[in-house]
């Protein structure tokens, strides 16, 4: 595995500051502690020198398949809310031209009608 390769995994998996969590987590794979020092030696500098071991590859592979998983499972979940919440919030702020299934009054503001006053 190249320095590239694991600079991509990182970024893809956590984001710009992957690398203190990617230690805790192919330290959790290894049963040994990685720091997040030697997770930054290992990306970065020259190829050559300080290269990630090999050892790192198939807990990198283990850790990648896992937090696609939970990746997968988040989307899902999203996707289900959004499923259950999203016509009503187009209704509600006047961006759905007309009622949807299930809907009542209170969930549809017409565009064309002016806002009720405020209470004072």
């Amino acid at each position: 595995m190249t320095k590239a390769e694991l600079h991509e995994y990182g970024t893809t998996m956590y984001g710009r500051r992957y690398q203190p969590r990617l230690a805790a987590i192919l330290s959790h794979y290894r049963g040994k502690p990685i720091s997040q020092a030697q997770v930054s030696q290992w990306v970065g500098g020259e190829d050559g020198h300080r290269d990630p071991p090999e050892w790192i590859e198939p807990l990198l592979m283990r850790a990648a398949i896992q937090i696609a998983g939970e990746l997968r499972a988040r989307a899902d979940l999203l996707d289900a809310l959004l499923d259950r919440d999203f016509f009503r919030g187009f209704a509600k702020h006047g961006l759905y031209p007309r009622p949807f299934p299930g809907a009542t009054d209170e969930d549809f503001i017409d565009p064309e009608q002016p806002k009720p006053a405020a209470k004072p």
